[in-house]
């Protein structure tokens, strides 16, 4: 198969430093907007939480101004993250900390192909070889530059990523059914009023994953951490490789099973995944991991009951930490969950219905 170097036949360009557009700079309000790494999430641009600069700011860079169909790539931070420009309703930039990719050969690349060759495993085996030994990991313009790409005609390419596209839309459908199903569960569950608790560790096991820091390795197991906790997936884009001798020493004490319940216990704290898969391929580091697996009946309750809002109000009360929160594994233990006799029988009936036929058959797509 031939391969072509990106920066042949594509636009590549990043925020220039020596400018020095600082944070402070940044308006709460405006007409020019700037996005930073941390508005890609999940492969798309979160608007709503874009900062504005001026006009000046803005007109001083001609060559980042964005266009639609632009892919935008972090560069520090968590590097690699990719999203594509679809629309634009106001001009908009980048801070310094993305690059830019246009497609200026669409007679020789197909727009989407390329933004999905980056979100595959050879683009991140790719930045792991510029990155890796670096104490502040960064993703060099120079170095992207040398990235190859499979140079497929643009009938193959087109059709490859139409399929991509196709399931990608299924899996957003799917998303939206999912987030239904669960505010469904919350409602059935705010509407009764529990007198008796007894703390979590009483029901089922608590624990929470390794406090070290195994060494990352290009291929093993995922180690998953708070951050790569999506509620209804996980983000394995978030997380680095470990070897497989790591990987079995972690489980020893803190192994997930299909139905275990985890929940990120820092920084973002309260989000909770019930774990789907079957089985797990992956470690966990500082995340609580609600051993669930062992009362697969109370599993969808625990997990809505940790959703909702008695779940989230215990959890924002018994928060630490000033620099960065988080909440300790005993808080987690002792949070208060009805007792199982309390709990109506059809509630768990129709919790249990829910997840058999709607919730688990969405979440087996999105883990394949």
């Amino acid at each position: 198969m031939r391969y072509s170097k990106i920066s042949e036949s594509l636009y590549i360009k990043g925020r220039i430093g020596w400018k020095g557009l600082k944070k402070k700079e940044y308006l709460q309000e405006g007409s020019y907007r700037i996005i930073n790494g941390s508005n890609i999430v999940d492969n798309k641009i979160d608007w709503s939480n874009c900062g504005y600069i001026s006009k000046e700011r803005y007109d001083e860079s001609e060559e980042i101004k964005l266009k639609e169909g632009d892919i935008l790539i972090t560069k520090d931070g968590t590097i690699g993250k990719v999203a594509m420009v679809n629309k634009l309703d106001k001009p908009s930039t980048v801070a310094s900390g993305l690059f830019i990719l246009r497609n200026i050969n669409l007679k020789k690349w197909d727009t989407l192909y390329l933004f999905y060759y980056l979100q595959s495993f050879k683009f991140k085996e790719f930045i792991y070889s510029r990155t890796s030994g670096s104490v502040i990991p960064h993703l060099y313009q120079r170095d992207f530059e040398e990235l190859m790409i499979p140079e497929l005609s643009l009938k193959q390419q087109k059709q490859i990523s139409q399929k991509i596209h196709s399931i990608q839309q299924k899996i957003d459908l799917n998303n939206k059914i999912n987030t239904n199903l669960l505010e469904l569960g919350l409602e059935l569950i705010s509407n009764i009023n529990f007198e008796n608790y007894q703390s979590l560790n009483k029901i089922v096991e608590v624990k929470d994953g390794t406090h070290s820091s195994p060494a990352s390795t290009l291929n093993g197991y995922p180690l998953v951490t708070s951050k790569a906790i999506k509620g209804t997936s996980v983000d394995f884009s978030q997380t680095k490789n470990i070897s497989e001798a790591d990987f079995t020493e972690i489980n020893k004490r803190s192994l997930v099973e299909y139905h275990d319940i985890l929940i990120s216990m820092i920084g973002t704290v309260g989000i909770v995944h019930l774990v789907t898969e079957n089985p797990v391929k992956y470690a966990i580091k500082n995340v609580g991991l609600i051993k669930s697996s062992d009362k697969k009946l109370l599993s969808p309750f625990l997990y809505l009951y940790l959703l909702s809002y008695y779940g989230q109000t215990y959890i924002r009360k018994h928060l630490s930490g000033s620099t960065q929160q988080f909440i300790s594994l005993t808080n987690l233990r002792k949070m208060p969950i009805p007792i199982s006799s309390d709990i109506p029988a059809k509630l768990i009936e129709k919790l249990n219905t829910i997840f058999r036929k709607d919730i688990n058959r969405i979440f087996s797509k999105l883990v394949k």
